[in-house]
Order: structure tokens, then C-alpha cells, then sequence
């Protein structure tokens, strides 16, 4: 009791500290809430204008004989594929705001008349990864993304019937199983039809 009765003592006594202190807490636990939250908002800031063009990029054109620099992002394994190549006929002539109005989903790393460098994302694999999955014609097939773009083809068809495999294997498959090389992929058919 003695030890209560203290602690009540001390706080009258020090009561202009401790709702000091208290205020100094809610104003830290709001500035913490505030950061947390405001982390996964959109960023604030002036949209794109004229002045953010590079000085005398649309005095200059793309020639035709400029070469283009690739890079290409597959966000869901992280690669980044590089290719470079000559112009092709729609880019050669247009102006730094003739390429970016063009190619809106395309980011502008590098520009001049002989040389640009592009970036554009993908959200899939890249064409290094092997996708096993259940094909419209209800047998497995293994698929691979199409260089440069966000198609998936058929890369092989397997005579695996879906059906036929067991009932815990049928949804990771249905929804697409990834494999980075071919021999990782043979290593699992072969313990799928094993069992």
C-alpha cells in the first residue's frame, strides 16, 4: 500500500511534467501512425511540363540510322533483358515528345539523334523461366514469355491429362508452377507421374 500511495504522491506532485510528457507521447505516436500510413501513398509533386525536356531535345529528331537500346523489366522474377538493335522505321524522325507521346507505357532513359535508350516493364517472368500449367485442352503444357513483351506461348505440350494428377497438385498447376530451368522442370514431371 505504502508503495501505491507513493506513486499517487509523486505523480501530484509532478503533474505539469507528466502531462508534458503525455503530450509528447500522442504527438510521437501520431507522427509515427502518419509516416506508416503515408508510406504507401502516391508521391506528391508537380506533374511533367515542357521544362522537364531535356534542352534541345525537340530541336533534334531520331535519325534513321540511330540505334535503340532495350531494356526490358519482368517484375515478377526481377530480370532485366538488354537488346540493342537498329531504329525502326515509326521511331526514325520523331522528336524527344513525339517518342514519349508515341510510347506512353515506354520510360525515355536516353535520347539523342544517333542513340536512344528505352525501359519498359512487364508484370510477368522473363523468356529464362519455364511456366508448367493446365492448357485449354485440359492436358499440362509448359509455357515461356515471348522476348520483349508479355505474351506467353506454348512452348511444349505435355500427355500429361490434368484430371489425372492428384487433387493437391491440381492448384498450384492450374495457376502456374515456375521453373528456371528445364532440368528443374524435368526433376518435378518426373516425381508428378512417379506417384
Amino acid at each position: 500500500m505504502n508503495t501505491g500511495l507513493g506513486v499517487i504522491l509523486y505523480l501530484r506532485q509532478h503533474k505539469k511534467w507528466m502531462f508534458y510528457l503525455s503530450l509528447l507521447m500522442v504527438v510521437v505516436f501520431s507522427g509515427v501512425i502518419g509516416y506508416r500510413l503515408a508510406q504507401n501513398e502516391p508521391r506528391i509533386g508537380p506533374s511533367p511540363t515542357d521544362e522537364d525536356i531535356p534542352a534541345g531535345a525537340d530541336d533534334e529528331r531520331i535519325s534513321a540510322g540511330a540505334r535503340v537500346t532495350w531494356q526490358i523489366e519482368y517484375k515478377m522474377c526481377g530480370h532485366c533483358m538488354t537488346s540493342s538493335n537498329a531504329v525502326d522505321h515509326k521511331m526514325a524522325g520523331l522528336t524527344f515528345t513525339q517518342l514519349a507521346e508515341n510510347y506512353p507505357d515506354v520510360r525515355i532513359l536516353f535520347f539523342s539523334p544517333d542513340n536512344i535508350e528505352l525501359k519498359k516493364s512487364f508484370a510477368c517472368y522473363c523468356p529464362d523461366h519455364f511456366i508448367l500449367k493446365k492448357h485449354d485442352d485440359g492436358f499440362l503444357a509448359v509455357l515461356r514469355t515471348a522476348a520483349g513483351t508479355d505474351n506467353s506461348n506454348v512452348y511444349q505440350k505435355l500427355p500429361i491429362k490434368f484430371n489425372e494428377i492428384e487433387k493437391t497438385q491440381q492448384a498450384p498447376l492450374e495457376a502456374g508452377r515456375v521453373f528456371s530451368s528445364l532440368s528443374d522442370l524435368q526433376a518435378y514431371l518426373e516425381r508428378l507421374h512417379g506417384r
